[in-house]
């Protein structure tokens, strides 16, 4: 698979895109699709959970990430900051969602809402204090990578495991 994006990308369905990430991510990762938990004693249901297959390369040996899907056509033409900020808002509560049989993860959102630009680099931040960020297609040398803060490479579809390699990525509380 090319790092780039499919050039049909904002004409792509939640469904299509979805199983060309998890085509790309299953060389590496175990994917458990839909999963239930719940947030507040309200039942929700995340798109994805990911785990990777060499735990061995990881600082956190039982790291897992969850995935959120959301359509690029939602976003090709008219950007909306309701639909924007409903998504991320979705990724905040998946972050203190209790998913069957996981503990609390970091969530990503694909594909990436926000551009990486001076005045977006401190809203990832913010959203990574949070625990989200986002996997997106990179760059030509990354390819798709989980992406913290803007650009801070949790593991990349050419490279592998990168700060994953030294960082837990564990759930903060209060002072951080």
């Amino acid at each position: 698979m090319n790092y780039e994006k499919p050039k049909n990308f904002y004409n792509l369905s939640e469904d299509e895109l979805k199983k060309i990430i998890f085509d790309i991510l299953g060389k590496n990762f175990f994917i458990m699709k839909e999963v239930t938990g719940y947030f507040l004693n309200k039942k929700v249901r995340i798109d994805a959970i990911i785990k990777p297959k060499k735990q061995n390369e990881w600082a956190n040996k039982n790291i897992e990430f969850g995935i959120e899907f959301k359509s690029p056509k939602l976003f090709a033409e008219n950007i909306q900051l309701n639909k924007i900020t409903k998504s991320i808002a979705q990724c905040v509560d998946y972050t203190y969602t209790k998913f069957d049989g996981h503990n609390y993860l970091r969530i990503f959102l694909c594909p990436s809402l926000l551009p990486l630009n001076t005045e977006n680099i401190y809203f990832k931040h913010f959203l990574a204090q949070l625990g989200v960020g986002e996997l997106s297609f990179y760059s030509k040398y990354h390819g798709l990578a989980l992406i913290l803060n803007g650009n801070d490479i949790i593991w990349s579809q050419y490279h592998g495991v990168k700060k994953g390699k030294y960082q837990k990525f564990l759930k903060r509380i209060g002072s951080r």
